[in-house]
């Protein structure tokens, strides 16, 4: 295969993850606005629309462009000069910092649109870091160039089990 063609597989991946990310963003909204997570200290239309979602997207949108810049880093800056286990360091801490941005965007935004009921923070919490593991971890794992692979938690084993490489 050839680089290019690397490339648009590593990018269609990805894509595919932010899609699954997607789904379970509305599926989230779903569950609460139908009552399948029982809300009785506001209406779950109201709660959906002015707490779930705007957390939700922000978490979405924070963790799609923190896995659109591990790609590219991993893709055009790490991975041409990668040659040995010495250089899984900085990749390893480019991964972890931009995962933890992601981690303290989903802790923001439970804070400040989940205060305000505290019924839901449990669930918007497992809602908002399932859309963060889908939308960073899942599309890191999957995208992430051949040599880099073993950067990304959980990554290699992903990969053979999918048998992307």
């Amino acid at each position: 295969m050839t680089h290019i063609q690397e490339r648009a597989w590593e990018v269609f991946r990805l894509f595919l993850a932010v899609v699954l990310g997607f789904i379970l963003l509305q599926v989230g909204g779903w569950l609460f606005s139908t009552g399948m997570i029982p809300l009785t200290a506001v209406r779950p239309d109201r709660f959906v629309k002015y707490h779930y979602n705007p957390a939700a997207l922000i978490v979405f949108w924070a963790s799609l462009i923190g896995a659109l810049l591990w790609w590219a880093i991993a893709a055009f800056q790490l991975e041409p000069k990668f040659s040995s286990r010495e250089d899984e360091k900085p990749a390893k801490l480019v991964w972890w910092l931009i995962f933890t941005v992601a981690i303290c965007i989903v802790g923001a935004s439970l804070y400040i649109y989940g205060k305000t009921i505290p019924q839901t923070i449990p669930w918007m919490l497992g809602s908002l870091v399932m859309i963060m593991v889908i939308n960073h971890w899942l599309a890191t794992a999957v995208s992430t160039p051949f040599m880099l692979a073993h950067v990304v938690p959980g990554a290699q084993w992903l990969q053979r089990f999918l048998r992307i490489n």
